[in-house]
């Protein structure tokens, strides 16, 4: 095993050595020409050391970086994911039937600056027509710029920054997006995906190969796949989510596209996106009778639970998780001056609370629905 030095052990080992082998060299004053020539070479030496160090890293999925593990990826047949815009239809609307109205090519439409001082803004890629009595009209817009943060949210696209005369507003629905924006992929994901083609070349296993293919698509963020014949002999189910959340028809079309072209001819794969399972939670924590603020302690427990809700937040958020109490549980008990908690959860078309987690299917997602929390005062001592 390689031993990689420093400049001080080199020196060391280099004046040792010449010690044996030069014992004529008597003059080894600081500063004298035969210890400046050993640090030099100790210098050159060590830096040596490092380069080869680097190289091992560079050299391997786990450790490399950058440009070195794009061609680690290429070396098993996968390339860095891109950044793409988002793309998707905005509705051009008035509040009276009229004639016809253009809206050009080239149309920018906006969100609302937000409280960190960024507004996203698209652009309609072709000319539109808002015809004669319609009070309405969908155009396809594209992003300004590429990247995730301009999968915009339902009806937050209500800025018309380019005016069009007879358009009194713009709004995009909650299923707006065809094109999912994406970021350029990071090393991690990356390096899972290389994880993922080396385990399905390694074990030839039906599931690596899936997730290995679906992952190949910009805007998939996880892929869950299911092959124990959830709809009967030969099926097998792949659920996939995206970067911005649920995946539109379009993103869950090309993953079946690519699946269905490489897929045993045996195989029966169905593609879709994860069904939401809506439920409220509902927090009670007990106070220090003498310590804390009731106001700032429920503030706290709704920031620690929070995320517990969010997959691009915890990790630990999958299509097929049960809702599990003692999480929450854990989470409200870490605020300061909390010393008791109780959780109890109910779905949200359903009327009572109850002490119980929520039992996910294979192919659900739990989506937070609301969260309630109640700051009681403990009995004194």
């Amino acid at each position: 095993m390689l031993e990689i030095k420093t400049e001080d052990q080199i020196y060391e080992d280099l004046d040792s050595y010449a010690t044996d082998e030069c014992p004529q060299i008597t003059n080894r004053a600081r500063g004298g020409v035969f210890r400046s020539i050993l640090a030099i070479v100790a210098k050159g030496l060590a830096y040596l050391y490092q380069q080869i160090s680097g190289a091992i890293d560079m050299a391997l999925a786990d450790t490399s970086e950058g440009e070195y593990l794009g061609r680690i990826a290429q070396g098993v047949g996968i390339s860095r994911k891109q950044a793409q815009k988002t793309k998707g239809y905005v509705v051009f609307g008035r509040h009276q039937a009229g004639g016809d109205v253009n809206i050009p090519k080239g149309t920018i439409v906006s969100t609302e600056t937000d409280s960190s001082g960024n507004r996203y803004r698209y652009m309609t890629t072709s000319d539109a027509t808002l015809a004669a009595g319609e009070l309405t009209v969908s155009v396809e817009v594209e992003a300004e710029n590429a990247g995730v943060a301009y999968n915009a949210g339902a009806h937050t696209i209500t800025v018309l920054e380019t005016p069009v005369a007879g358009v009194d507003y713009v709004d995009n629905e909650p299923d707006w997006i065809v094109q999912t924006g994406t970021d350029t992929e990071t090393d991690d994901e990356l390096r899972e995906r290389i994880s993922l083609r080396w385990a399905a070349i390694a074990t030839g296993g039906p599931i690596e190969w899936y997730q290995a293919w679906a992952k190949e698509v910009c805007g998939v963020k996880d892929v869950f796949v299911y092959a124990l014949q959830p709809r009967g002999e030969g099926t097998v189910d792949v659920v996939i989510t995206s970067v911005s959340g649920a995946p539109s028809p379009e993103l869950i079309q090309q993953v079946q596209q690519i699946l269905d072209e490489r897929k045993p001819l045996c195989a029966d794969v169905l593609v879709k996106g994860p069904t939401e399972i809506l439920f409220d939670c509902e927090i009670t924590v007990w106070k220090h009778p003498w310590l804390g603020y009731a106001d700032e302690i429920e503030q706290a427990v709704k920031d620690a639970a929070q995320p517990l809700f969010s997959p691009s937040e915890n990790p630990q958020i999958w299509v097929g998780d049960d809702v599990h109490r003692s999480r929450i549980v854990a989470a409200a008990m870490s605020v300061e001056h909390v010393i008791d908690c109780r959780v109890r959860l109910k779905l949200a078309n359903e009327s009572n609370f109850r002490d119980e987690d929520i039992g996910i299917a294979h192919d659900q997602i739990a989506v937070l629905n609301q969260l309630t929390v109640k700051v009681e005062i403990a009995p004194e001592p």
